[in-house]
């Protein structure tokens, strides 16, 4: 699941959490590293949000956490009630 942060310039920026690297903070400043964009480089997103908070959101976009489970189980129960429905409508008519 990919999750939005907000720098200090006001850009929204989409990241797989699964590149995260750390989260650190610095002079009142929240330094998010990991390896995005086009390369396996370092990256560096600077951001005014809590890095506590922004750890939390990124460890609990992981997929082996129990939010990330949750969201996707509920996913895959839709997808099937979609599929039994569809079932449905086209046996009865």
């Amino acid at each position: 699941m990919l999750i939005k942060v907000v720098d200090i310039k006001n850009n929204d920026t989409w990241i797989n959490p699964l590149y995260v690297k750390s989260v650190s903070a610095k002079k009142g400043t929240t330094l998010l590293r990991g390896s995005f964009g086009g390369s396996m480089n370092a990256y560096l997103i600077k951001t005014r949000e809590d890095p506590q908070q922004l750890a939390d959101r990124v460890s609990s976009a992981m997929p082996d956490s129990p939010a990330w489970g949750a969201t996707a189980a509920n996913a895959l129960l839709t997808e099937e009630q979609q599929r039994q429905a569809a079932a449905a409508a086209s046996a009865g008519g």
